[in-house]
């Protein structure tokens, strides 16, 4: 069980570090460019697939991966983002309380909202939201039923505001 809460703090900690180096690539202004707040027109770009997710990565847009989080970056909106994280437990399965724990590992350590069990992506997840470095993040973490934990975060101060990110939200599909 220790390899598990060190494996996935890394891979948090990970996460957040990706997240805090993009912060020198573009400049937060605070306010949604006028092509964030309209609506969008049908994504073009990319479909990113493995044997867990899929999802559209629009033309222009950053896609930063790893063995097991991808990262899908809108320069124009700064900083704002959705990752994707994968954590398979190999021999170990996670236990299906797992997600609501680390949920609540997010209210101590950042002063996340109350979780909460809501319907996203076609599935049953556990949320919350917190700011991290300065980044206004949503959270949603999930145990498959056969131990993967799966979480989503959408990042950027004003991340429920982009129209592009909703539209490539719509485009998740998981397969677990």
């Amino acid at each position: 069980m220790n390899r598990r809460i060190a494996t996935v703090t890394i891979a948090a900690a990970a996460v957040f570090v990706l997240l805090s180096s993009i912060t020198g690539c573009a400049k937060d202004t605070g306010q949604p460019s006028s092509a964030a707040t309209q609506p969008s027109a049908p994504l073009q770009g990319e479909k990113f697939e493995n044997a867990n997710f899929s999802i559209m990565i629009p033309t222009g847009w950053r896609k930063v991966e790893d063995r097991r989080t991808i990262q899908i970056i809108d320069d124009e909106v700064a900083l704002d983002s959705i990752a994707v994280v994968v954590d398979d437990p190999g021999q170990t399965p996670y236990k299906p309380d797992w997600a609501k724990k680390r949920m609540d590992d997010s209210v101590k350590a950042y002063g996340a909202s109350t979780p909460e069990e809501v319907s996203a992506f076609g599935k049953t997840w556990w949320k919350t939201t917190y700011t991290f470095a300065g980044t206004y993040t949503t959270l949603y973490s999930r145990v498959t039923a056969d131990g993967f934990l799966i979480e989503v975060s959408l990042s950027g101060n004003n991340h429920e505001k982009n129209q592009k990110l909703k539209a490539v939200e719509n485009t998740l599909v998981f397969k677990r």
